[in-house]
């Protein structure tokens, strides 16, 4: 983590897979349009949650995790927002699992194991359908999340950088 960056956007996904390349497509349009207005904030891409992912969260104050989830509940391209507590109660629906390790269960470790993790965690999991199709694109419906997906990170950011200033 450089000096001066508390903020990390990770997208999560297979660059091939359909639906599962959205928390990819996602990060990269984020950084387009809001590192001129959050530099304090680091946009990454992972393409598998190993235990690599906890360095790419550890040291930064506040992360958003953005990955594709399939329900069945909800129509595609609606976006969840969960945080690490809710994943873990999650019972009828879990993350596209291309990553090879659960969010929760990787996430507990690293606390156990005393990664510096970061103190807030929010997940925006788009919904998605196809997920075993080859293509770079995500299907139209879910494609249509972006926009609305980056709006909610502005958001959160403006937030979290609002907060951080006060207790500055």
């Amino acid at each position: 983590m450089a000096v001066g960056h508390h903020f990390l956007i990770l997208g999560l996904g297979n660059p091939l897979l359909t639906d599962d390349t959205i928390g990819l497509l996602a990060v990269q349009k984020a950084e387009a349009d809001l590192s001129g207005f959050f530099p304090q904030t680091v946009f990454k891409s992972a393409y598998q949650g190993t235990f690599d992912l906890l360095h790419e969260l550890a040291g930064f104050s506040h992360a958003i995790i953005i990955d594709s989830i399939c329900t069945g509940h909800h129509p595609p391209g609606f976006c969840h927002q969960f945080t690490p507590a809710d994943l873990a109660k999650l019972t009828h629906a879990c993350l596209v699992n291309w990553h090879s390790l659960n969010l929760p269960t990787l996430l507990q470790t690293g606390q156990k194991c005393g990664f510096p993790l970061p103190r807030e965690i929010l997940l925006f999991a788009v919904e998605g359908t196809e997920f075993t199709a080859f293509s770079e694109e995500p299907t139209p419906e879910v494609k249509k999340a972006i926009d609305p997906l980056i709006q909610k990170i502005a958001r959160q950011l403006q937030d979290w950088h609002d907060k951080s200033s006060l207790c500055a």
